[in-house]
């Protein structure tokens, strides 16, 4: 049930960050909720399970919007796996921490995108991107503290089954 309510809140926000954000983008940024969901599963499960985590949602976001297929689910597991290295040495209850590793995690996810699309070829502007990213990252934590609490509800109810 858990994983149903993931996939199903993966989908709500792929399409909304590509409809609803695209038309009220600021300065070219939109949220990446997929990317919140990653980092926060991988804050609580681990980076096995936020890697394989992030492959399937970027995969899936990848199949959904039609661009580059397998890029997101490169970036997004890769990313989902750093952070759930990171997981092991960060207070999860601390409400600052998740936030700030969504912003940071923007930027990694940004980083490792360039270095994939340099690796197939892209030509993507290095500093252009890396302007987005700072209103995609102001946007992501924006959203954070509502998914957080959502999620921290839901894993610490979850725990006890």
């Amino acid at each position: 049930m858990k994983y149903a309510i993931l996939f199903f809140s993966a989908f709500v926000g792929i399409v909304l960050q590509d409809t609803v954000f695209n038309v009220i983008s600021i300065a070219e940024g939109k949220p990446d909720f997929v990317l919140i969901l990653v980092v926060f599963y991988a804050l609580f499960h681990g980076p096995v399970q936020g890697g394989i985590l992030g492959v399937v949602f970027g995969l899936m976001e990848d199949l959904m919007t039609g661009r580059f297929i397998g890029l997101n689910a490169i970036c997004k597991g890769l990313t989902g796996f750093v952070i759930g290295i990171l997981s092991e040495r960060l207070y999860k209850n601390n409400f600052t921490i998740p936030v700030l590793t969504v912003f940071l995690s923007t930027f990694l996810q940004s980083v490792i995108y360039l270095l994939c699309g340099a690796l197939i070829g892209l030509n993507l502007e290095g500093a252009r991107l890396m302007m987005v990213s700072i209103s995609d990252a102001v946007y992501n934590i924006v959203f954070s503290p509502v998914f957080y609490a959502a999620f921290y509800h839901f894993y610490a109810s979850n725990a006890e089954e």
